[in-house]
């Protein structure tokens, strides 16, 4: 997640780097789902499963999924640390130091994962999980508190919720009033937001069938052109840096390689 404060980055670039972190995670947890059999973004479910293996004494299952949830906790406190508890002191927050860590666990994610596939046990499979759990609970801590709470892509039960209560809220209001406005444009980023998981799950579910673990190159790379760009938004004059632009245009042929990539394997299928 980048800096979104800061003003070196077009508006229409934030706002792509929030549907793209939601495509991110949608693409991850299909990921996690096709390789190692679990989803990894969120805690709802994950927390209905260790309740199911307690009372079927499934060792294995509560094993992995209180690796799913403590890992996503540890990574929202790792985010909190670095970003949010910096905030509060009035000190800068770490997003570059977040970013690059990210990128560093989804290079982890991909050397294990080589080890899994020549050994196929459980702990190299929990290890797996738990990167990838942890990802997402940084990504997910990292874009709520640099949107203040509006976004937290790795789940999406909050913002349906937050669809409903405003679909229903936006009646309230006269057409032509600020309110209405600002609640219809609320709603119309949610839904953004909520498509984005969609079609990130469904562009990983071609490209995780036809490559198995090497679907987690995108997110890897991708990571990596934001760590870049976080790096070069924060330098002395960056908006008149061509750095920046060629930071910024890694970030989105990335993700159109990504689409294509799926497109060309759905139309070979």
């Amino acid at each position: 997640m980048l800096k979104l404060e800061n003003n070196a980055l077009p508006k229409e670039f934030k706002l792509f780097i929030w549907f793209l972190m939601s495509f991110q995670a949608g693409y991850i947890n299909v990921g996690g789902f096709l390789i190692f059999g679990n989803f990894v973004s969120h805690v709802t479910g994950t927390s209905s499963q260790i309740g199911m293996g307690v009372a079927s004494s499934n060792w294995e299952q509560i094993m992995v999924f209180i690796t799913v949830l403590s890992s996503f906790i540890f990574g929202a406190a790792f985010a909190g640390h670095f970003i949010g508890r910096k905030l509060l002191e009035g000190k800068e927050p770490q997003y570059v130091f977040v970013t690059g860590v990210k990128a560093s666990l989804f290079a982890m994610v991909l050397i294990v994962s080589e080890y899994y596939f020549s050994s196929y046990n459980l702990s190299s499979k929990l290890i797996l999980i738990f990167l990838l759990s942890l990802v997402c609970g940084i990504q997910n801590a990292t874009c709520s508190l640099a949107t203040n709470g509006f976004l937290k892509p790795t789940h999406m039960t909050g913002l349906s919720t937050d669809i409903g209560i405003n679909f229903a809220r936006v009646f309230g209001y006269a057409k032509a009033s600020p309110e209405y406005k600002e609640e219809r444009r609320k709603n119309f980023l949610r839904l953004g937001i909520l498509s984005s998981f969609i079609v990130g799950g469904s562009v990983a579910y071609f490209i995780f069938s036809q490559n198995g673990h090497y679907g987690f190159l995108f997110p890897f790379v991708s990571s990596l052109c934001m760590l870049v760009t976080s790096v070069v938004s924060e330098r002395p004059n960056p908006k008149k840096s061509l750095s920046l632009k060629l930071a910024q245009s890694s970030v989105l042929g990335v993700f159109v390689s990504t689409l294509i990539f799926s497109v060309v394997i759905m139309a070979q299928s």
